[in-house]
């Protein structure tokens, strides 16, 4: 016992004074070849309800759209600035106070864009003034969302007060080049201004924004 012990270690001190090259160059070693499976995963596009009241387009749907809001003001014969709000309530009536739009995983590109009927209370209709939206910001819904969000952001919607304003973009995402706009986004608004000109006259006025989604780009 006591001999094979030594031999051991001689052997040892010899193969290590060789160096690991010398060790592995004489050994003989296999490899496995490999078996190889596959890991199946079928991801389907989601549905959004057709019924919401901002519509469906192509399997997205634009879920809620604010009220804009402006305070009782005293006129006072000049030209006036008015801070009022992009909000989620109006006359009892609730919404998230968001433009949300919904793409449950559908390859499409959108657009969402708005217009406004002239701005008149029961005789009259307010002129030459115009009611801005503040500074516009997007994010995605979900904290930890990973989708890519809409790269187009208008920032200058304007109304004019006394006639009916065309639709302007909203926002639009490009999925074609850029893989933008799939998952929950909501787009919010840091207020509103209505440059009031001197000449109108008290009154109640309202307009009628009308929000719209297309599955399309818009130029």
């Amino acid at each position: 016992m006591t001999k094979k012990t030594l031999q051991l270690l001689a052997s040892v001190a010899v193969v290590a004074g060789l160096g690991f090259t010398g060790v592995t160059a004489n050994a003989d070693s296999t490899t496995s070849t490999g078996t190889t499976t596959t890991g199946n995963v079928t991801l389907t596009a989601g549905t959004t309800d057709p019924d919401n009241p901002g519509g469906d387009a192509g399997g997205i749907n634009l879920k809620t759209v604010p009220y804009v809001n402006v305070p009782s003001t005293a006129i006072t014969g000049s030209d006036q600035s008015v801070t009022g709000t992009v909000s989620a309530t109006e006359s009892g009536t609730s919404n998230d106070g968001v433009v949300q739009v919904v793409n449950p995983g559908h390859k499409s590109d959108w657009t969402v864009q708005v217009a406004a009927t002239a701005f008149k209370s029961s005789d009259d209709t307010m002129n030459a003034s115009t009611l801005v939206l503040g500074t516009p910001t997007i994010a995605n819904a979900d904290t930890d969302g990973t989708g890519v969000a809409p790269s187009t952001l208008n920032q200058a919607i304007t109304f004019n007060t006394g006639e009916a304003t065309a639709n302007q973009n909203v926002e639009a995402a490009d999925y074609s080049t850029n893989k933008e706009g799939v998952g929950t986004w909501n787009t919010t608004y840091s207020g509103a201004t209505l440059n009031l000109k001197a000449g109108n006259v008290a009154g109640a006025y309202q307009s009628t924004l009308t929000w719209t989604l297309t599955n399309t780009p818009t130029a």
